[in-house]
């Protein structure tokens, strides 16, 4: 299921931002542990969350393709059903979660874009092989 901008804010503010602010205000800790796993509702509810994201902030959406994100998201939640609805008590560690989305977005090279945790985390980085040419400074000395 597509998140709504209401549904975005209802998971994105459990903890409202006034509060936030007047803790980190008060010099206290706002830095949430992540947690080594999750459950698979959560999980299903994370991935909703990430594609809202995708979609309505992430500048690179367009680049790559409304058509290509669908068909990932929707691969994501394939997969993630498949391996683990069968035990919806069993926990998903957070790396094998990772990886499941990083594996569905093979096509994004953004060395912009990167989803981390504690002690894990993925980057969209992909190193290229490139050949610079010596011929248009030549040009330019000449």
């Amino acid at each position: 299921m597509k998140q709504t901008n209401i549904c975005f804010l209802k998971y994105s503010a459990k903890d409202h931002m006034q509060t936030i602010r007047q803790a980190y205000n008060q010099g206290k800790n706002i830095k949430k542990e992540t947690p080594e796993a999750i459950t698979f509702s959560q999980a299903l509810d994370d991935i909703g969350y990430f594609q809202f994201v995708i979609e309505n902030g992430y500048s690179g959406y367009g680049d790559w393709g409304k058509d290509r994100f669908d068909k990932a998201f929707a691969e994501m939640k394939k997969e993630l059903t498949h391996e683990f609805s069968a035990n919806t008590s069993t926990l998903i560690p957070l790396p094998v979660f990772l990886d499941l989305i990083k594996k569905h977005l093979p096509f994004i090279f953004d060395g912009h874009l990167a989803i981390t945790g504690d002690n894990y985390g993925i980057g969209f980085y992909k190193p290229l092989k490139t050949f610079v040419s010596s011929f248009f400074s030549e040009l330019l000395t000449t």
